[in-house]
């Protein structure tokens, strides 16, 4: 496994954990084109809803944390307020914000201290040329990120949650908390506590931040995406059909063709604060 890169060897420890280092959707998650929307039934089951941006996240700080460990470690999350790409607020904005929050700034080992490190969030681009959609899927890359069409169904919080949910596996808190973790934080001299990370909010009230993950990016993008297909599959072939449906002989056209939008300009919405912590799209501040 190749989420290890860099820093010096610590022995044994490392070895296991190089191991047992967890992959997005599990080490025999099938990697192959989903040909279920090409399928009569799911065109039949289909009905076209909300859009949603699955983003991920760089910090320099955060990479110099997890670096004596050769890991990789990034933000990545599901934003309802993100929607289409190239509406007006996109993912460049949205991780804009992170900074703006100074998202997971604190830390378990040091809950009063605030590193101002991560107050600098940068897009982590997907590869484009490598990462390819299964074929009618609702899923597309575009650069900055990842752009879900969701069935009308599921709404954008519920995606979010789930999405959380599949990539808790991967989080970067429950690794450092885990025995391998430890054990390889421990060889190397390093408070596994600093891999556990919040937010401070009003009242100096901390959101735990849930998104912290290990991913490399450009060689796990195709995990991420083929993740996201295989929600909205689940969700469409186990949602009862409300209404008989005429059949259907064709699956629909998913998307217009591609139109890139990056915008540079920092977006001015505060996010809100909460005691808890929480993947809404409309309050990122774990």
């Amino acid at each position: 496994m190749d989420h290890f890169k860099g820093g010096r060897s610590s022995g044994g420890e490392i070895a296991v954990a190089q191991r047992l280092l967890p992959l997005i959707g599990g080490a025999t998650f099938d990697l192959t084109p989903r040909m279920t929307f090409t399928e009569v039934e799911f065109a039949a089951r289909w009905r076209p809803g909300a859009t949603i941006g699955v983003y991920c996240a760089g910090n320099r700080r955060l990479a110099e944390l997890v670096r004596p460990l050769r890991l990789n470690a990034y933000a990545v999350g599901a934003d309802p307020g993100v929607g289409k790409v190239g509406t007006g607020r996109d993912i460049a904005r949205r991780v804009a914000e992170l900074g703006q929050s100074a998202y997971a700034s604190v830390s378990v080992a040091d809950p009063v201290l605030a590193d101002a490190g991560f107050r600098c969030w940068s897009v982590e681009p997907l590869p484009i040329a490598t990462v390819i959609p299964s074929p009618g899927s609702p899923v597309r890359v575009v650069g900055d990120g990842l752009e879900c069409l969701l069935p009308a169904t599921l709404t954008t919080n519920a995606f979010d949650k789930a999405l959380a949910k599949a990539l808790g596996s991967v989080s970067l808190a429950g690794w450092a908390s885990s025995a391998e973790g430890q054990a390889v934080c421990a060889a190397q001299g390093i408070d596994p506590g600093s891999l556990v990370r919040g937010t401070r909010g009003p009242g100096d009230a901390v959101a735990w931040s849930t998104e912290l993950v290990l991913i490399r990016p450009r060689h796990d993008a195709s995990r991420l995406l083929r993740l996201c297909e295989q929600l909205i599959i689940d969700h469409v072939m186990t949602e009862p059909m409300s209404l008989p449906s005429a059949r259907a002989t064709e699956v629909p056209t998913m998307f217009p063709p591609l139109h890139r939008s990056r915008v540079d300009a920092a977006g001015k919405r505060a996010p809100r604060l909460r005691a808890a912590p929480s993947r809404s799209g409309r309050a990122r501040t774990r």
